[in-house]
C-alpha cells in the first residue's frame, strides 16, 4: 500500500500496525521515501510507530513480503489509525484577520494589506499542496503565469500564521 502526502511543515508521521506471520521469513516493510525504516515479523500486537517527516510531498509505503515456503499465524499484517503531519487546512481561515487580500476571485494579480507595518512572509501553494512562491513583505503578488485553479495564501507575522483561499480564473 502507497500514499503520497504533502505537509507544508515538519511533524510527526504515525500509525498502529499488527503482524501475524511466519517469524523471520515473512514481514511487514514500512518506508518513507523509497528508505526501509522498520520491518516486523512473527506475532507482533498492535503498536504504534511515529516519525519525524520533513515539509514536503513524501511517499508512504507498506509491503508484506512473503517467501513461498511455509506459513505461519495468520500470514498478514494490518494498519490503522494513519495520523498525517499538518497540512494547509491546520492554519487558520477566519474572517477576521489582520489583513486583507483582494481581489478575490482575480485573473492576474493580488493585493495584501496588513494592519500591522512589522515584516511578513507570504507563501502560496497550489491545490495539491506545492509551494509556488515564497516572498517577503510582498503587497503585490502576480499569479499571471500560474494556471486557473484554487490557491492556498500563507502569511506569517510576529509568531501568527494565516491562510486564505484564493480563486485564480
Amino acid at each position: 500500500m502507497t500514499f503520497i502526502y504533502n505537509s507544508v511543515d515538519d511533524g510527526s508521521f504515525s500509525f498502529f500496525s499488527t503482524v501475524s506471520s511466519e517469524p523471520n521469513y515473512d514481514f511487514l516493510i514500512f518506508s518513507i521515501d523509497g528508505e526501509e525504516l522498520e520491518r516486523w515479523s512473527g506475532e507482533e500486537w498492535w503498536a504504534e510507530h511515529a516519525y519525524d517527516v520533513s515539509a514536503g510531498e513524501h511517499t508512504y509505503t507498506w509491503t508484506y513480503l512473503k517467501d513461498h515456503s511455509v506459513d505461519g499465524g495468520l500470514d498478514g499484517a494490518w494498519i490503522d489509525y494513519i495520523m498525517l503531519p499538518i497540512h494547509l487546512d491546520a492554519t487558520a481561515e477566519w474572517p477576521d484577520l489582520p489583513m486583507s487580500i483582494h481581489p478575490n476571485p482575480t485573473t492576474d494579480q493580488i493585493t495584501l494589506e496588513m494592519e500591522q507595518p512589522d515584516d511578513f512572509t507570504v507563501q502560496i501553494y497550489d491545490e495539491s499542496g506545492k509551494l509556488i512562491m515564497k516572498a517577503q513583505n510582498a503587497k503585490v503578488i502576480s499569479l499571471k503565469d500560474q494556471k486557473s485553479g484554487l490557491y492556498h495564501f500563507v502569511v506569517e507575522q510576529n509568531g501568527q500564521r494565516w491562510s486564505r483561499k484564493i480563486v485564480k480564473m
